[in-house]
């Protein structure tokens, strides 16, 4: 369990998808973690800020994403990605996380002091309100 407080969002090309009330959108991809020292933090706050958020204003089936930031809990950071569908997500956005998999880049470094909960991230369809 976290207490977070968003800390950054962008809306995506399909933002207007987004419920009223700000629901997350139909299918949502959550992770919660830490880093391995407090040294990493300002890398991975320039990641998402001129990597990843990016990235999510501009890829097809991305309504948008939240970062997050807990004042309680075990995991100090969380990102909800939002998707129009599973398959754009898988379409779009496994390839983009794929750049993890390719040594000296910086999404590389990124996983290599992250520390996810365990389950994390989590990967599904909203439930409420019905998608």
């Amino acid at each position: 369990m976290c207490v977070f407080s968003e800390e950054a969002r962008v809306d995506g090309p399909d933002a207007a998808s987004r419920p009223a009330q700000t629901a997350p959108g139909p299918y949502i991809q959550m992770g919660n973690f830490n880093v391995d020292g407090p040294e990493n933090e300002y890398d991975l706050g320039g990641w998402y800020a001129q990597v990843r958020l990016p990235f999510m204003k501009t890829m097809p089936g991305s309504i948008g994403a939240r970062k997050l930031v807990a004042s309680a809990g075990w995991g100090k950071h969380s990102i909800l990605y939002e998707f129009v569908s599973a398959g754009m997500r898988d379409s779009h956005f496994i390839p983009h996380e794929e750049e993890g998999l390719e040594e000296g880049t910086w999404t590389s470094r990124i996983h290599e002091y992250v520390i996810h909960a365990p389950c994390s991230p989590l990967v599904g369809s909203r439930i409420w309100p019905e998608a």
